[in-house]
């Protein structure tokens, strides 16, 4: 949330753009996500098209954190302004299968399938 915070005024500053935010597990307090997501100015939310995706799961040694990241991205995906995307990229991840390389970085195929359904969801499957 600091990187986000650290670069607000710059982001803010975007315009005609489709913005897909894909914050880390490092900090999961969404109360404090709500609050700077839905309190971006409405020149960004009503000019732009802003896509929050979930936090992602972990395996090994991380995966006592998917509780508290369900948790997270339920607190999201039900609270977030109407003017911004929930994507669920756990969900999607969880079904179709991961790899991580030490439980929190995903393995390159892995990184692959993400953008694949990121893009797949912006745009529809390519054909």
């Amino acid at each position: 949330i600091g990187l986000f915070r650290n670069n607000y005024d710059q982001i803010c500053q975007i315009r005609d753009k489709t913005v897909i935010i894909n914050l880390g597990v490092n900090d999961l307090d969404s109360s404090a996500y709500l609050r700077l997501y839905n309190g971006l100015p409405d020149e960004f939310l009503d000019n732009n098209k802003v896509i929050v995706m979930a936090v992602n799961p972990c395996d090994g040694g991380y995966s006592y954190l998917n509780g508290r990241i369900e948790a997270f991205n339920n607190a999201l995906r039900d609270g977030l302004d109407s003017r911004i995307t929930f994507l669920d990229s756990y969900t999607y991840l969880v079904w179709n299968g991961y790899g991580t390389t030490d439980g929190l970085h995903y393995t390159a195929n892995t990184y692959i399938d993400i953008y694949n359904f990121v893009y797949d969801s912006i745009f529809g499957p390519e054909e």
